[in-house]
């Protein structure tokens, strides 16, 4: 019986919910959303990042500070790599759906969009893990400089 009443209440969501056009269209603005932000942030990081590196710092940086902001610039630049990626996938992705509801070579269309859309996928997965360790290194850069810095 519970099972049934289940059933039925989930039937009448289904029907009475949102149109699953603007749940793909909420979707996809919150992807675009996500790869703006990470792109924005990791383009920041990697000016940062690149500045320690290419100037003269006092104190100079030690080995682990200087692996740490070599693993920290690779990872925003996988993130920006990412982003791009992953914004010309959806695109992919769009373009080919809607070559299939023209009807234009239906079957290569609706296969296309399915790769399209497992590869965003891919690619946001990517940069949010690349963000996160860049993220990380930066951390831990932080903390190592401030190890080595003499206090005033």
């Amino acid at each position: 019986m519970v099972t049934s009443n289940a059933k039925s209440r989930e039937g009448d969501e289904r029907e009475s919910s949102v149109p699953a056009q603007v749940l793909y269209d909420r979707s996809r603005t919150s992807g675009i959303e996500l790869f703006k932000h990470l792109s924005t942030l990791a383009t920041a990081a990697v000016g940062v990042f690149f500045f320690a590196l290419s100037t003269k710092v006092e104190p100079p940086l030690n080995g682990d500070q200087r692996l740490t902001v070599v693993v920290a610039l690779g990872s925003m630049m996988l993130t920006l790599f990412c982003g791009i990626c992953g914004w010309m996938a959806d695109g992919w992705f769009y373009e080919s759906w809607a070559r299939y509801v023209s009807g234009k070579e239906s079957e290569t269309s609706w296969q296309t969009r399915e790769r399209a859309n497992l590869m965003r996928k891919t690619f946001v997965w990517l940069a949010i893990v690349s963000f996160l360790v860049g993220a990380l290194a930066a951390v831990r850069y932080v903390y190592l400089r401030l190890a080595t810095v003499p206090a005033a």
